[in-house]
Parts: structure tokens; sequence; C-alpha cells
């Protein structure tokens, strides 16, 4: 629980999988959980709940989970369907259910591609040829919805007055480019961009997926770059880059005495707070 303490009763509400819950029901190991945003329930082992619940006291809902809230607050009902369907894929790559739940199961499910019993890398493998999109965009999907839930499926680009006028299957395309060329030698914009097109011809079929003009093209893959050595810069500096931590620095927040401990790594005057 991250150092949180809570009661585990009937009306207790807390923050699961970047949404707000409200206990409605305990029962043996299980508990049901209504979404405060859906207002659908499901059924949870108590033990998943303990081990991933956040209490929903003021402040203990991570960063990222509150721009997650926001960025879900500012989309379409058209869009947010989309997003919900999105999840139902993940979840079935992760549990074999569009649900999530065996007790919730839909007809005919499990699917024989993502049955509980195939290695989780085949349910992979089976999900993104599946949706035609790349392996390391439905990773990212399922990092995105461990971490916030649906919120986190998000592509804050896809907001009202804030849409990018690419499609985003290019810029996925981009992405997965550019992650296969670190290890390289500093590829040209133009070479980074045929690699583009032939991808999204292969995958998606040719002609399918709408590509920007080639000024546009341009200012977006700059704009996808930015800060990563990918078109520019040293081979040595893109690398190091590429392996740096994924996470965003930021504060520690202390809830309870002796949490962090901060050592100076010199071999002399070693310093502890």
């Amino acid at each position: 629980m991250n150092g949180w303490v809570f009661t585990l009763c009937p009306g207790a509400r807390l923050f699961y999988e970047g949404d707000l819950v409200e206990v409605t029901e305990l029962a043996g190991t299980r508990v049901v959980l209504r979404n405060d945003r859906t207002s659908q329930f499901t059924s949870v082992q108590i033990s998943q709940l303990v081990a991933q619940a956040h209490t929903a006291s003021t402040g203990s809902a991570t960063e990222e989970q509150l721009c997650s809230a926001v960025a879900w607050s500012g989309l379409t009902e058209q869009q947010r369907a989309t997003i919900t369907d999105r999840a139902g894929h993940v979840r079935e790559v992760l549990t074999g259910y569009r649900s999530g739940h065996a007790d919730t199961a839909a007809a005919g499910e499990p699917r024989t591609p993502y049955d509980p019993g195939q290695p989780l890398m085949a349910r992979y493998r089976a999900k993104a040829s599946e949706l035609r999109i790349g392996e390391r965009t439905l990773r990212r999907w399922v990092i995105a919805y461990r971490e916030s839930g649906e919120a986190g499926l998000v592509d804050v680009r896809t907001l009202q007055g804030q849409g990018s006028t690419v499609d985003p299957r290019w810029d996925e395309t981009v992405r997965e480019v550019l992650a296969e060329l670190v290890g390289n030698s500093t590829p040209t914009r133009h070479a980074v961009l045929r690699k583009v097109d032939a991808r999204l011809d292969q995958v998606h079929g040719e002609g399918v997926v709408p590509r920007p003009s080639s000024a546009t093209a341009y200012r977006r893959l700059a704009e996808l770059t930015k800060g990563t050595n990918a078109v520019s810069g040293s081979a040595k500096g893109r690398r190091s880059i590429a392996n740096g931590p994924k996470g965003v620095y930021g504060r520690l927040r202390a809830l309870r005495p002796g949490e962090y401990a901060i050592l100076d790594t010199q071999d002399l005057d070693v310093f502890a707070m």
C-alpha cells in the first residue's frame, strides 16, 4: 500500500488502476468495486486490491494519474469509446478477457489466441496482428494501462483544440523506426521518412494511412526527435539517451520517517539523512 493504511469496508473510496472506485461488497477473498467514472462494477481479489490501490485522500493520487484524469475529461464521447475499446484489447492480452476478469467473461471468452494458458509474448503477437499495429505500440499501451488505467491510454494530442493533423499511426511508426535505429549510425531525416512510409504500407496496406505533406513530415519528425539525437548529434549520445531512465525526474515525497535514505557515493565523508 506504499505506506497508506485504510479500512476495507463498503463505502471506502480508493484509487485503483488509475480510477476512483468505491467498495460496494466484500465476498470472501474478493471485493466488488464500482468505478466512479464509468459506473461499471468489477470483482477483484482483495490481495490484488491491497497491493495496487491508493487511498482517496488528498495528495494520494500520483501526478501521472491526475494528469491522465485531466486528459480524460477533455475527450469527446466518441474518443472515450475508442479508448475504452483499446483498454478492452489490453485487458484481453493480459487476462484473456475484455472485462479483465473471468467472472464477467463475454460469450466465447477466452478466445484461443488469448487464453491465459498461452505465453504472454504469443498473446502480444496475436493482438498486434489483429489490430494491425506494432508490438512496441501495444507494449506502450499495456504499460500506460497498468500505471493509470484507461485514462493512461489517452493520447493528449487527440484532445479537442490540441490535436495534431498527423495520423497517430504515422507518429507511432516513426517512434518504432527510430527505436530500431538507435544502435546504427545516425540516419538522415529523408532515410527515416522513407522507412516510415515503407513500414506503413507493409503493416496497414499501401495508401491506407494518410501521409503528411513533406514540410509537415519534417516538422513533425523534428518534434518527435527533440532531445534524442535520433537524426542529429553523436551516435554515442543517442545510445546514452535511449538507455537512460524512462521515468521523469521529480521530487521524492516521503510519507513516513525513514522511507528514503540519501547516500553520498564518494569514497569518503558518507552522508545519510
